[in-house]
């Protein structure tokens, strides 16, 4: 969570309408109006709050947001000896790593250096970033060789970090990182558009090999005419070559075909190792279009396949075309830690299966089948075989949880207080240090308290547990049973839908905009309204439960219907119907092989999960056992739907 907030003032303030408060209705009235002034970025009111409360057991709320907004304006020395008087006046605040985090990176980015490592000192636990800050600012010639070594570890494999990916400075100037490897690593970071992090590498090359700020732009802007221009060009050296392989990324994305003729004709002009590159670059692309091609692309690119993703959608590709040998081939490329994913420990063993090495796929397939995950319950069919690792315990009694009670009450009251996202962080971190049974208890509590989706958090610490009402609730099943029998919808997949969806928060708002139980983006439910004639709707209805669950349940019925499988549905809920049409083939296929091909992470994780939840709530509702490669079947081809028609969503 990003804990970076606003605003300024030092003087002790008495505002009107913030009366001194002496019990707990009083109290919860203040942290109420602390948090709105929080969000409204109001730092006197903040500190006001913070003088006033006293003693309460979420005092150190308001006091944390008003030092986070004195960060954020600045750090000096007095904020620093407030952010100390905080951990002395509040030892055991779960807040105080989260404020003290803040202040350090607050010092790193206004270059206060010597004041960051002494702060750095004092404090352990570092996350990534602190890590690499601190190696930026101490990276020196006398640095032992073990922590060079480690920094180079660092900037290598978290491209992400912004603060990992400023070591390339201090580790070039070190002669640690040579030109070649600068090279390879601008061309991933252009690969991912990671833009912050490409500049920082560019600014490391020597100053001769420089990317021109105008050739970057006009590779990125205008790929094609970039490529073109540089067939005239008379000095190609590897400033341009990696910006060749960009353009060619950027051109295959729009049009695959078209960039694997012009990568054909022309692709000569680049040294081997660019050219495989750009091929490789090109079935990537063309991957994601699922496009059949891709698979000679990715023959051509020899070499240029030396990363993750590169070597995950060959495998994909050879799973769409059920080239049996290339999967299990592509598989075995892969460094064992990636081989060992559980994804790709299934296909593997599926490939042998199809190969008739049935004995070695067994091997394989059993390791799987300890956990109840997509992957483990398609293993456990396989083999017809159930969980042999279960979590027994004995039933939890009223005592249990009047005892661990008053361990999770910030977090009940912050949710009391509508206090969010602060009540679930409290609640995550309330459950840090708790047993396997105390998570059940935690479960317990939070079900009783109907905060169902820490409920489901705290049952899901435990691992594989027989009983599955507290990871796998059924609340509102009276009207949930009553909806779904008028669409004719199979009450456990709607369950397991609505629990990836909201993990059954009534009033989930997405980032997007989805609302409710379903998540329902705003112009859906008026789309669905209108089609179920409900008169002067509007969109804030949707958060109603019935609304929700009527609006929801129908689309759902409707993608069905478009769609044929629950599946396919499923993927359509997710990133709409015409999208998953243009996935399918214009043959059936393995449904399994579908959903793992989507191109989009989101949707690929969201229908596993939605196909796996289903399955659990079949359990759960004592329904007749289907299994889940049974539940998702063949998908169609694409020519076997019904066309999808303009104006729906």
């Amino acid at each position: 969570m990003r804990v970076f907030f606003v605003c300024i003032v030092t003087i002790a303030l008495t505002l009107p309408g913030l009366v001194s408060a002496d019990n707990e209705t009083n109290h919860d009235t203040l942290l109420v109006k602390a948090f709105n002034a929080h969000r409204k970025q109001q730092s006197r009111v903040l500190e006001a709050i913070s003088n006033q409360i006293g003693n309460d057991d979420l005092a150190d709320y308001p006091h944390f947001w008003y030092l986070s907004s004195l960060i954020d304006q600045g750090v000096n020395q007095e904020t620093i000896n407030q952010v100390h008087r905080f951990k002395d006046k509040y030892p055991h605040s779960p807040l105080y790593p989260a404020l003290h985090n803040n202040l350090l990176y607050a010092l790193f980015n206004s270059h206060q250096g010597d004041t960051f490592l002494s702060e750095l000192e004092a404090q352990d636990n570092n996350t990534l970033g602190l890590q690499c800050a601190k190696l930026v600012l101490t990276l020196n010639q006398d640095t032992p060789k073990n922590v060079v070594t480690e920094a180079k570890s660092l900037w290598l494999n978290n491209p992400d970090n912004h603060l990992c990916s400023q070591l390339v400075a201090p580790l070039t100037s070190l002669s640690v990182i040579d030109t070649e490897e600068l090279w390879q690593s601008l061309h991933l970071a252009l690969h991912n558009h990671q833009d912050v992090r490409a500049d920082l590498i560019n600014q490391s090359l020597p100053n001769a090999q420089h990317i021109s700020s105008r050739d970057w732009q006009e590779a990125n802007n205008h790929p094609k005419r970039f490529l073109n221009q540089q067939l005239t060009h008379p000095h190609l050296d590897n400033a341009h070559y990696v910006l060749i392989v960009h353009a060619i990324q950027l051109f295959a994305k729009d049009d695959d075909i078209e960039a694997s003729q012009w990568w054909q004709n022309h692709a000569s002009m680049l040294p081997p190792h660019w050219r495989d590159l750009g091929w490789a670059e090109i079935a990537y692309q063309g991957a994601l279009n699922l496009n059949p091609s891709s698979l000679d692309w990715f023959h051509r690119a020899h070499n240029g396949i030396n990363q993750d993703h590169y070597r995950a959608w060959h495998v994909r590709m050879a799973l769409r075309n059920k080239k049996w040998q290339e999967v299990l081939n592509t598989i075995e490329t892969m460094p064992p830690k990636e081989q060992k994913l559980r994804m790709w420990q299934y296909w593997q063993a599926e490939a042998l299966m199809h190969l008739e090495k049935k004995d070695s796929a067994k091997v394989l397939l059993q390791e799987l089948t300890h956990e109840s995950d997509f992957y483990g319950l398609l293993a456990q069919d396989e083999l017809g075989v159930h969980p042999t690792k279960k979590v027994e315990m004995a039933p939890i009694t009223d005592n249990d949880t009047k005892e661990l009670l008053p361990h999770m009450e910030r977090a009940l009251r912050l949710h009391r207080l509508n206090i969010k996202p602060m009540d679930r962080i409290e609640w995550n971190w309330a459950n840090q240090k708790l047993t396997a049974r105390q998570h059940l208890i935690a479960a317990q509590i939070a079900k009783e308290a109907n905060w169902l989706d820490r409920s489901i958090y705290s049952a899901s610490q435990v691992g594989l547990y027989e009983d599955l009402a507290l990871s796998y609730p059924t609340p509102f099943e009276d009207t949930l049973k009553n909806t779904v029998k008028k669409r004719h919808l199979d009450e456990a997949w709607v369950y397991g839908l609505i629990r990836q969806e909201s993990q059954f928060a009534p009033q989930a708002l997405s980032r997007t905009g989805a609302q409710g139980l379903m998540q329902i983006m705003p112009m859906t439910a008026r789309w669905i309204a209108k089609h179920l004639s409900l008169k002067r709707f509007l969109p804030d209805q949707t958060t109603e439960l019935e609304t929700n669950l009527n609006l929801g349940t129908y689309y759902l019925q409707h993608l069905q219907e478009q769609l044929n499988t629950p599946a396919l549905a499923t993927a359509g809920y997710n990133a709409g119907p015409r999208r998953v049409k243009q996935w399918l083939s214009t043959q059936p296929m393995d449904g399994v092989i579908f959903i793992d091909t989507i191109p989009f992470n989101e949707t690929r994780d969201y229908v596993k999960r939605v196909m796996t939840n289903t399955v659990l709530y079949s359990k759960r509702l004592q329904q007749p056992y289907i299994p889940l490669k049974q539940r998702i079947g063949l998908v169609p081809a694409v020519d076997n739907l019904q066309p999808i028609h303009l104006g729906e969503p």
